[in-house]
């Protein structure tokens, strides 16, 4: 009985771990604009590493990204799953405002943890 538990816990752990991925990689493919809707400039094509495994979440990065640069596109989450011929880097969509907002953002909140 107990392992009976042991192993539908671990099944929903599993599950929900890749949910997360698959969903973040949905909202990236989903986020395509032709404009930034801050800065109102068109996008431009350019290139974003790409970070595997388990995504942590920042709130406070998530929050500042989507009121003051949310076509940064400075990153993606390449899901959960890796291997040797999985892609480093990969095509994207940014606004070059929202790359320099992101930087000065990035530099504000160091300084600020610093203190």
């Amino acid at each position: 009985m107990r392992s009976k538990r042991i192993s539908i816990l671990a099944a929903s752990l599993l599950m929900s771990v890749l949910f997360v991925c698959a969903h973040s990689r949905q909202i990236q493919e989903l986020e395509v604009e032709k404009r930034c809707r801050i800065h109102g400039i068109t996008l431009e094509k350019g290139e974003a590493p790409i970070s595997y495994g388990m995504p942590v979440v920042d709130n406070v990065y998530e929050k500042a990204r989507l009121k003051k640069f949310p076509n940064a596109n400075s990153r993606i989450e390449g899901g959960c799953e890796v291997s040797a011929d999985s892609p480093k880097i990969q095509s994207v969509f940014f606004c070059p405002q929202c790359r320099v907002a992101e930087s000065e953002w990035a530099v504000k909140r160091r300084k600020r943890n610093s203190r």
